[in-house]
């Protein structure tokens, strides 16, 4: 080994020993310092808490943020979430812009059938016109046909849920002795309208009304919500907390004497033959004794 390369090495080593000393300072770090870094992580995860809203069971949709399988999102999967949304966000737009350009359905217009004067006796228009006539005819018979059914349908949906609730409504007044008179109260309080949502959209249309009369002042305050979606939403927030219960007498019912019918027959004798005495006697002690023992 030279000269030059024992120097070479000592150098070496002595630049390899102040980075030594200098690593050993680094790890002995300030425990001043190792807390104030502590509590500013917590405070970042504090800050970096997000709530989300969720209705039920269901989950969140993931954030770019969130984990793929089990470690941090890389960035690819970040831009995935990314399209994603921006394809959801824009197909909604094109629907709403298809929607919004989508032409209102004008009336045809059928008009008085074609003659053969009407196209000076060619009969090639004429034909043609004809054909025309008898196509828009026909579009508009299906056009009434389909109307027709439609509001056949709704009839009949109408027609079924008046029944449920007429069957309902018999159903709790067979219970309640007040119910048709307060019904009807309730009825002089809401709009046709409004007693057509709750018949319509409550589970428990008859509990409601019977409430609405039981209770004139909170029938006011619903009759007063002329908005039909605010009403509805009214109508359902009191719809969820009605329930009928059965109410326990106030007074136990009266004990009857039981037995055989000898036995009662027995009982009037007796119960006669005492009265007869105290009538004589003037003594009703030993009556009142005995129709006590009787009540018991």
């Amino acid at each position: 080994m030279s000269i030059e390369d024992l120097r070479t090495e000592l150098d070496e080593e002595d630049n390899i020993d102040p980075i030594e000393d200098n690593q050993e300072d680094e790890n002995q770090e300030d425990p001043e310092e190792t807390q104030d870094e502590s509590n500013q992580s917590e405070d970042e995860t504090s800050e970096d808490e997000e709530f989300v809203i969720t209705v039920g069971d269901e989950e969140p949709e993931p954030s770019d943020d969130d984990d793929f399988s089990g470690k941090p999102a890389p960035t690819w999967v970040k831009e995935l979430r990314k399209k994603e949304r921006e394809a959801r966000k824009r197909i909604k737009e094109l629907e709403a812009q298809v929607q919004q350009a989508k032409p209102a359905d004008k009336p045809i217009e059928v008009g008085p059938k074609p003659k053969l004067a009407d196209f000076d006796y060619d009969e090639d228009q004429f034909e043609s016109a004809v054909e025309q006539w008898h196509e828009r005819k026909r579009q508009v018979e299906q056009q009434q046909a389909a109307k027709q059914a439609e509001e056949e349908k709704a009839k009949q949906a109408w027609q079924q849920k008046m029944q449920s609730y007429e069957e309902r409504r018999q159903n709790v007044a067979s219970k309640v002795k007040d119910f048709g008179e307060l019904e009807e109260a309730a009825k002089d309080k809401l709009t046709p309208t409004q007693q057509g949502i709750l018949i319509h959209a409550a589970e428990n249309p008859e509990l409601i009304m019977y409430h609405l009369g039981k209770n004139p002042k909170k029938a006011q305050e619903l009759s007063a919500i002329t908005d039909p979606v605010l009403f509805a939403f009214a109508a359902a927030k009191l719809d969820s907390q009605m329930k009928i219960q059965t109410r326990k007498p106030a007074t136990q019912p009266e004990k009857k004497p039981s037995g055989s019918a000898g036995l009662a027959g027995a009982v009037d004798q007796k119960l006669a033959q005492l009265e007869a005495k105290a009538a004589k006697t003037g003594d009703r002690t030993e009556l009142i004794k005995y129709k006590k023992s009787l009540q018991k």
